[in-house]
Order: C-alpha cells, then structure tokens, then sequence
C-alpha cells in the first residue's frame, strides 16, 4: 500500500517529505535541486550537508527522489545517477527515497539496500568551518540568486553593480563567518576570508563580464592584467593607483602579488561611476588588504599625487565635450590627456603602465604630445598587442610605459598571437625589458 501512495506523489511533495526526514535526522542544512556541474542541467533531487571528524562542511548525504526500480537497467541507472554525484560532492551516503521506503547504495554502487531512513550526522561542535571554494560557491550562488530573484519578483530591479554591492555588503556583517541560509543562525560556518573573497570576486565577474559599466570594461583579460603588474615591477611599500578602477581586476591583482611575494603595497582605486565604485570599495574590504577605493574624477583626484606606480586600463573611444589644457597644449582627445595626467602624479622616478589604443601612436593631431612627452620622460616600451584585448571591441591596442626620468632608449615591439609568453619570464621580449628597465 505504501509503495502504491508513493507511485501517487508528485516529485516536488516527495522532496518534501524526504527533505523532513532529513531534517528530523539531524541536518540543519539540505538543499533541493542542487547544480553538480556549472551550468549544467545535472542536479541532484537533495543534499544533505554535515560535519566531516575534523568539523569542517560537507556533503554528508544525497538523495534521488523517485519509484523504486523494478527492472535491472531502471536499478543501474539510478545507481550511476548516485554514483555520479558521489564523484562530485564525495558524499559518503547515497539514498534513494521512494515515497515510503528509504534504500542506500553499497559502496561499489552495486546494489541498493532498505533501510529504516537517513542516518543522521550525529553530535557535532559548532561552529562548523567552510574552506572548500567549491562548496562555499554552491552556497553563495544560491544565495546570490534568491538575493536577485527577490528584487525581480518586488519589480523594484537595480542595476547589476547595485544588486552586486548590496549582495557584497551583506557578506562583511559577519567578520569571521558566513550564513548559508540568511535568517538562520544554525546555518552559520566559520570561513576563511581569503577563500571567500576569491569566490566572490569570480560571482561578480561571472556575472558582469558580458556587461560595460560605464567607464570600464569588466572583462578584462586575466592574462592582460598579469602582464601590467609585471611590467610595473612593484617594490615592497610602493604607492599605487588605478584611477579608473572599475570592479578593481587590477587591484586585486595586485593583492595577490603583495601576498605572493610576502610585501606590503599600498593600494588605491578610483571610478567616476558611483555604483561601480561602491561595489569595489565592497570587495576591497571582503578582501582585508587594506586597499582604499573610492568615487571620484580621476583628473581631479590625481591631483597633487606623488604615486610610485600607476597601472590602469581607462576607457577607449572618449571625446570630450570642450579642451582641456595640459603641457603639451590643449586638446578633447582622451589617450593624451590621460596620460599626461598620470604622469604628473608619480613622483620622480615613477612608473606608468597603461592599456590603451593605438590611434594616438600615430596620428598627427597627438604629433605635439608625442614630441613634448618623449622629451620630458623615459617611455621604457611601447608593445603593440593583438586585436581583441579590449572586451567586445577588436580595436587595436598597446601597452606603453612609462617612467618620470630622463630619456633613454625604447624597446618597441609589435607582439603577435603568443604576446602573452613573451612578456612572461623566459620570453624574448620579457627578457629586453628587463634589461632596460635595470639599465636605469
């Protein structure tokens, strides 16, 4: 009779019922049609979260909802479902949940066999801890999309860069922890700040990266921003900026390298886009570097500055609106007058590294600039880079540096497809620069 009312239920109240039992065994956290793959449509009907012997979150249980297999094949498919999820989340009990009846596969997911019910996670010290990025990931993302989906249902939608910092402020409540289920306390785990500072910087980007915020382009090419913190050749205690920041890919890299390299870097970041702005300074302080991010207009904040290095990508393609007048005249061109501006702002002996197009290179309305610039700094390189590092733009671009000293030679270089291994270390091109930035 029992096997006959499961057959009458309907797959949501079976999770239901299954779920309950899980709960009532002890499991404080269990999740409903949980993604085993990253965009995938391979889920798990429930997951059972508990305590591994040393206290920190796993799978402890997954379930697959559905009538009891009568035939040999329905038995082995169920079977390499489990089987399959197992190799993902390392669950150590695999259940199906029939309705009425409760059966665990053996662990050669050979066989299934009956069982009173789940088995329960037993006593266990609290708080729980969390360091696995992969599971801190299923969580945040569910937790990222109910945060979402919640302003799409009250039809008061934002713009993502606000939805991302309230989401991102929401995660710094809690200095040591993480909430897995907002609103429950027994779901709290204790979770290491860097680790969850990584997951949640590859949340936003993930969700950004097809987007233009404004001012910046979100997608920038890890790789790019590797090359640009290399090519800065970042001294322990220096001062640096990116004054058009975005979601701050550059900062973070620089983060990284201070840690890497066991140095102390003084970090700051500007974007004239007040959401934008709002969610770097959020990250920034997910992040406990110490890095200051702030809104503002890059011109004016660099003002007066005495920077040891500025590495930036600014936006492509800007016309202003009237002149405006710097050292080499007066123009409305933006490459020029950006890189004028930065250049003002380090302190003797200071380096640039910037992302820009090519079009000021060559043109002969930026003649006087590149005249007047080469005759009052040190352009170290100029490195013409395939087409297609400006995110969803196939405009041609270079990286140029820059140093506030007097003129020396250039190395000049127009890098093709493999441009990332040659600025790399062991590269031909990487190799020159190096030796003509020690040259002094």
């Amino acid at each position: 009779m029992g096997a006959f009312l499961a057959l009458l239920m309907r797959p949501q109240h079976l999770e239901r019922v299954a779920r309950q039992a899980l709960e009532d065994a002890g499991f404080s956290l269990v999740q409903s049609d949980v993604p085993l793959v990253t965009g995938g449509g391979w889920r798990a009907d429930i997951v059972a979260w508990g305590p591994d012997p040393d206290g920190e979150l796993v799978a402890a249980a997954v379930v697959e909802c559905k009538s009891a297999p009568r035939s040999s094949s329905s038995r082995e498919d169920v079977l390499g479902q489990l089987a399959r999820a197992a190799s993902v989340l390392g669950s150590p009990s695999c259940y199906l949940f029939d309705g009425s009846r409760w059966f665990i596969a053996d662990h050669r997911f050979s066989e299934l066999l009956l069982v009173p019910g789940p088995s329960g996670p037993g006593d266990f010290a609290r708080p729980l801890r969390l360091s696995d990025p992969a599971v801190m990931e299923r969580f945040l993302n569910q937790r990222l999309w109910a945060s979402l989906n919640r302003q799409r249902d009250s039809h008061s939608w934002e713009a993502p860069t606000m939805q991302l910092a309230d989401y991102v402020e929401g995660l710094l409540q809690d200095p040591h922890g993480l909430t897995l289920r907002e609103g429950d306390e027994l779901s709290r785990v204790e979770v290491n700040r860097r680790t969850l500072f990584a997951v949640v910087l590859r949340q936003v980007q993930g969700l950004l990266s097809p987007r233009r915020l404004a001012t910046v382009e979100v997608g920038t090419d890890d790789r790019l921003v590797q090359t640009m913190v290399r090519l800065a050749r970042v001294q322990s205690e220096w001062t640096l900026a990116d004054p058009f920041c975005g979601i701050g890919t550059i900062l973070w890299e620089l983060e990284q390298r201070a840690r890497t390299e066991q140095s102390r870097l003084h970090v700051h970041g500007v974007d004239i886009n007040q959401d934008t702005a709002r969610l770097s300074a959020a990250l920034a302080a997910l992040s406990d570097a110490g890095t200051s991010v702030r809104a503002g207009d890059a011109f004016n904040w660099l003002l007066g500055k005495s920077m040891d290095c500025i590495i930036t990508e600014p936006p492509i393609n800007v016309l202003l609106s009237k002149p405006r007048d710097y050292w080499a005249g007066s123009t409305r061109h933006w490459e020029p007058l950006v890189i004028a501006r930065c250049l003002d702002a380090l302190r003797p002996g200071g380096r640039l590294v910037i992302h820009t197009a090519r079009g000021w290179l060559w043109h002969q309305r930026d003649e006087r600039f590149r005249l007047e610039l080469a005759n009052r700094a040190r352009i170290t390189a100029l490195l013409g880079l395939p087409d297609g590092l400006f995110t969803s733009t196939s405009i041609p671009s270079a990286l140029v540096v820059v140093e506030k000293s007097p003129p020396t030679d250039t190395l000049i270089a127009d890098l093709r497809d493999d441009w990332y291994e040659q600025l790399s270390p062991g590269g031909a091109c990487w190799q020159r620069y190096v030796e003509l930035v020690e040259q002094g």
